[in-house]
């Protein structure tokens, strides 16, 4: 019981870490939009499709 135990705080250990670093990394990014401004979607080299979504018309 006691592998048991440890392999199981390991593992929820490296899931923890996991978690803060994409937390983190989140966050720089958040940061990073505030700083620099959100990225023009009209500058970008493939511009975003227009999708049809007739349920959405009124």
């Amino acid at each position: 019981t006691i592998a048991i135990s440890r392999a199981y705080f390991r593992s929820t250990d490296l899931w923890v870490k996991a978690r803060l670093a994409a937390i983190r990394g989140s966050m720089e990014m958040l940061c990073a939009c505030f700083h620099y401004g959100v990225p023009n979607p009209e500058d970008e080299e493939y511009p975003l499709l227009l999708v049809d979504t007739p349920f959405l018309e009124e």
